[in-house]
């Protein structure tokens, strides 16, 4: 567990994919960084998936320690394409976090990942969006610099203009 600078910025987050939430990297953040994440994302998905968000294993961990869960749906690679499948993705997202939700506290907001490429079809982010607030909870984007990758922002406006939630 190496690499971290001398001191992290303060308040900091932890957002991990191929690291899984344990005691033993709460312990080891708040020692070198003097406090705990404000809070740790994780993606939904197959636990099968090891990148993915573990909850039986990991919830526990992050609620002894008092950091919240922040989740993220990993869905850059199908953004680019129309409603039905937004519609299809924010069904099973909505729903596993509700699975998750009437385990474990969890945050009310759900990141739709969208990396570089492809371009976010405003389509897909709107009818996801609609699901996802249908299941209970608030959709959010996590989306690249505006500056490099304008064509994701104007699409997310796009939808929202549109009525996306």
């Amino acid at each position: 567990m190496s690499g971290l600078p001398q001191t992290c910025p303060m308040p900091y987050g932890v957002d991990s994919s191929y690291t899984h939430v344990t005691q033993k990297w709460l312990d080891f953040l708040a020692k070198e960084c003097g406090a705990l994440p404000q809070w740790w994302a994780r993606y939904l998905g197959s636990t099968k998936d090891p990148i993915t968000l573990n909850a039986e294993k990991e919830i526990p961990a992050l609620q002894a320690a008092g950091v919240p869960l922040v989740t993220i749906a990993r869905r850059s690679g199908v953004v680019a394409l129309g409603s039905d499948r937004g519609e299809q993705c924010g069904r099973e997202d909505g729903a596993q976090l509700a699975a998750i939700a009437a385990k474990y506290p969890v945050c009310s907001k759900i990141f739709l990942n969208v990396e570089n490429t492809p371009v976010l079809s405003s389509f897909f982010y709107k009818a996801w969006a609609i699901e996802i607030a249908r299941a209970g909870f608030e959709p959010c984007v996590y989306l690249p610099n505006s500056v490099y990758h304008l064509p994701q922002w104007e699409a997310l406006n796009t939808a929202i203009l549109r009525g996306a939630p």
